[in-house]
């Protein structure tokens, strides 16, 4: 079992709608891969496509349905590591965000990334601005 399970959960859509829509839903976190990272999330990033894809206004919402968890940037503390991943262990802190095609979403409080898809978090940033850097850096 994946770490603190218990008080696991994530935010859930079960239809495309105003932010009201949400549901709080309790979640296993899922056991990282070969070349994947289990995080506990402490921030998510949230922009404009993220409301786009909660309301279906967005061109990707073809690309899915609901029940959904979205969101794609996030930034929290590695929890498990999976097969072949020597670049993070347990306690480090990272932030990354998710590719187009990747829907597992970031609006939990567990989340599994590819390890080459996150970065170290640096001392200088605490976890919210980290997560809100994602997209930021990329557009920069």
């Amino acid at each position: 079992m994946a770490a603190n399970s218990g008080n696991a959960y994530a935010m859930t859509i079960t239809e495309f709608g105003p932010a009201d829509i949400f549901t709080r839903t309790p979640i296993e976190p899922a056991e990282p891969g070969p070349g994947e990272i289990l995080v506990k999330t402490t921030a998510i990033g949230a922009n404009p496509l993220d409301y786009k894809m909660r309301d279906g206004s967005s061109g990707l919402c073809a690309k899915f349905a609901p029940p959904a968890v979205l969101g794609r940037e996030a930034a929290g503390e590695v929890v498990a590591v999976g097969e072949g991943v020597d670049s993070f262990a347990p306690g480090d802190r990272v932030f990354g965000m998710r590719s187009f095609d990747d829907f597992r979403g970031t609006y939990a409080t567990h989340n599994v990334f590819p390890a080459d898809g996150v970065v170290r978090t640096p001392d200088s940033l605490d976890d919210v601005t980290a997560a809100g850097l994602a997209l930021v850096g990329i557009t920069a």
